[in-house]
């Protein structure tokens, strides 16, 4: 999970330490994490902790008066609290819920306020008010571009698009010039069903001769019509432009084994979410260790899981039969027509009329 942390969300683990040592605590607990949010004032959770009025001198106060500080220094590793780890979690969820391959501090501050019964969250509540508006205000305030990718998506209003970029118009739109906005409108129509990805944006840029894009790539030398083309026909898989659900299924496998159904996925997604949900399970869970099992009351929503596949596997048989049928009548064609043709005349085979 800590690989997909920018820069400021390891610093705010590595601050969150340094807080529970400075108190001599043994334990890094959800309070020490907001310290260290605090403590990042550059990251966009401690830019808006600061907006709604949070600092960290007066927070290390309240958190000493809740968790009075320890009688001893802690000494070597100091791990984890459950809670604390259960919040980096959901920092993991918060990410990919938002569509985000990477984990920043406004994620871990998301995290943090989705236990309100944690220490974190009651100073939050305490010093910013409800934890609904702490949630909305991350939100109103993430970077369209922070180390992960652009967020914004189109309004049905003419000329704009919602997002939170500099450059905003009033009441949270971002201006467009008129080519920008053709291009987007233009973008939409040729993906059609599909999500809008960077090939569309540049091919629908180019289709416009009197953009500035395009005029400044024809300048290079840059044939148009041959780029808008290549762009049209562009192979997205491997590439950030792939929907997330097609990248995943390409790593899945269905195996049969007797009486079992084994599903296998190496898509790292799946992967760090399972090891989350692994942590966060009962030790004394029923064996076998180290799976999830679906009879656990905590797992009842893998019952959306056995209805996905079910209705995936139905399709997956359809599909099949409908493309063996249609194999086997064109054989069919095939054969018929090949029936009605002359034979070809055989060069040994006098012409006797008695012949044959």
């Amino acid at each position: 999970m800590f690989e997909r942390f920018t820069p400021h969300a390891r610093h705010v683990v590595v601050l969150a330490q340094e807080e529970a040592r400075r108190l001599q605590h043994h334990h890094i607990g959800t309070e020490h994490i907001l310290l260290g949010l605090l403590g990042e004032p550059q990251g966009p959770a401690g830019r808006v902790l600061q907006m709604l009025g949070m600092s960290l001198p007066a927070t290390r106060e309240q958190v000493a008066h809740q968790v009075p500080p320890g009688e001893r220094p802690a000494e070597g590793h100091v791990p984890f609290t459950p809670r604390s780890k259960k919040l980096l979690e959901r920092s993991l969820r918060e990410a990919i819920h938002l569509g985000h391959n990477y984990i920043g501090t406004e994620h871990i501050l998301l995290g943090l306020i989705g236990d309100a019964d944690g220490v974190g969250a009651q100073i939050v509540a305490e010093c910013a008010g409800e934890l609904g508006t702490v949630r909305k205000a991350v939100l109103d305030n993430l970077p369209v571009q922070p180390d992960g990718g652009p967020r914004w998506v189109r309004t049905p209003v003419a000329g704009t698009v919602a997002g939170t970029a500099a450059g905003q118009g009033p009441g949270g739109e971002l201006r467009t010039t008129p080519a920008a906005d053709s291009s987007l409108t233009v973008a939409q129509r040729i993906a059609g069903s599909q999500p809008v990805g960077s090939h569309h944006l540049l091919a629908a840029a180019l289709s416009d001769p009197r953009s500035a894009a395009a005029r400044a790539l024809a300048d290079l030398g840059l044939d148009l019509d041959r780029a808008r083309r290549a762009l049209r026909e562009v192979d997205v898989t491997g590439t950030a432009d792939e929907p997330p659900e097609e990248a995943g299924r390409r790593h899945m496998i269905i195996r049969p084994a007797g009486d079992r159904l084994i599903l296998e996925t190496t898509d790292p997604t799946l992967l760090d979410l399972a090891h989350a949900a692994l942590e966060a399970l009962d030790p004394e869970a029923p064996e076998p260790t180290g799976t999830i099992r679906g009879d656990l009351p905590v797992c009842s929503s893998l019952g959306a899981v056995w209805q996905a596949l079910r209705t995936a596997l139905e399709d997956i048989h359809a599909r099949a039969r409908t493309r063996t049928a249609a194999a086997a009548e064109a054989d069919d064609a095939a054969d018929q027509v090949g029936g009605t043709r002359a034979a070809p005349p055989d060069p040994d085979r006098r012409s006797d009329p008695q012949a044959g």
